[in-house]
């Protein structure tokens, strides 16, 4: 299975434990503002619940807004909706899943990257159409309604 999909399924499994339930029980837990899940040393996962807000008090959003940069947000006229990035590790810390997705292979090699960066909607016009460098750690993409960063990926000696 690829990354994508397995932090696809533990999102959409977070989000569905976290919407109107607060239980623990075999290492799973509902309380505060995240759903975790303690499986150790086979699997642990810790994912933020969602907010979600609709209606007349919320500010006029621009016609869209959405980023992924520590949360998933999207913005439209009268909603707003955030879903934070979790974090999953499976057999200790061998494979990482998340914000930050490797392997660590122990004493040898660990290989890691952070998830790329978007920003798609009417604001990212206020910083000009079109863009392309490398700086801090990545490549930085902007085209119109677009700006995307793509970081490097890390490898460095196995812990």
């Amino acid at each position: 299975m690829k990354a994508s999909k397995v932090l696809v399924t533990l999102l959409l499994s977070g989000l569905v434990l976290s919407t109107g339930c607060s239980s623990t029980s075999k290492g799973v837990s509902t309380e505060g503002n995240s759903v975790k899940v303690d499986f150790a040393p086979l699997l642990t996962v810790d994912q933020p619940k969602p907010v979600i807000e609709a209606g007349p008090k919320v500010p006029f959003n621009p016609v869209l807004d959405a980023e992924g940069v520590e949360t998933l947000k999207v913005k439209v006229p009268y909603w707003k909706t955030e879903v934070g990035i979790g974090q999953a590790k499976l057999l200790g810390d061998s494979v990482l899943v998340g914000k930050t997705t490797g392997i660590n292979v122990k004493n040898l090699i660990h290989v890691s990257q952070d998830l790329p960066t978007f920003r798609v909607g009417t604001p990212v016009l206020n910083e000009g159409p079109f863009g392309l460098n490398v700086k801090d750690g990545g490549l930085n993409i902007k085209i119109p309604f677009v700006q995307a960063r793509i970081p490097y990926p890390k490898i460095k000696k196995g812990e």
